[in-house]
């Protein structure tokens, strides 16, 4: 790299306007899945720290240990107990959660809907939804996200 490049580099780096640190954390108990969205997330912004866990429970000592978690992506398919969920939305009623699932039973998309979730995103779909919902969780954390495939949801959100 020729030194004008550098210096443009560097003229820009320092010139950036501050973003905040934001953390998010992945709960994904198929390494492969978890491991491909943290990468989708970490190329999208620099200013996301991507961790990924098996489990919810894994969560608690993080937060004990004083980490603000931003952001929370989780499948409710492989948690064997939604009490975490509701424990840790006691605990930590800032963060934003983002369901990411194959799982679309209308009943459980209104269970979590009540519980704090406010962004629904299935596997199978593509980077730009879940970056758009990602982005929404950090810019606008009280807006609604649906997935396109989870729209026949949305009445019993909206009653």
């Amino acid at each position: 790299m020729d030194i004008r490049k550098k210096i443009f580099l560097k003229f820009m780096i320092n010139n950036m306007p501050f973003r905040k640190l934001v953390n998010l954390l992945i709960i994904e108990p198929n390494r492969h899945q978890g491991k491909q969205l943290r990468e989708l997330i970490k190329n999208h912004s620099s200013n996301f720290r991507v961790l990924l866990l098996e489990d919810l429970e894994q969560v608690f000592p993080l937060m004990y240990g004083e980490m603000t978690i931003d952001i929370l992506f989780f499948d409710i398919e492989a948690e064997s107990n939604t009490d975490n969920l509701a424990l840790f939305t006691a605990i930590s009623p800032q963060t934003r959660l983002i369901h990411w699932s194959d799982y679309q039973h209308p009943e459980v998309i209104e269970l979590l809907y009540s519980l704090g979730v406010n962004s629904f995103c299935t596997k199978e779909g593509d980077a730009e939804i879940i970056l758009e919902a990602t982005d929404l969780a950090v810019n606008y954390p009280q807006s609604l996200y649906l997935d396109q495939k989870l729209h026949q949801c949305l009445p019993l959100l909206q009653s």
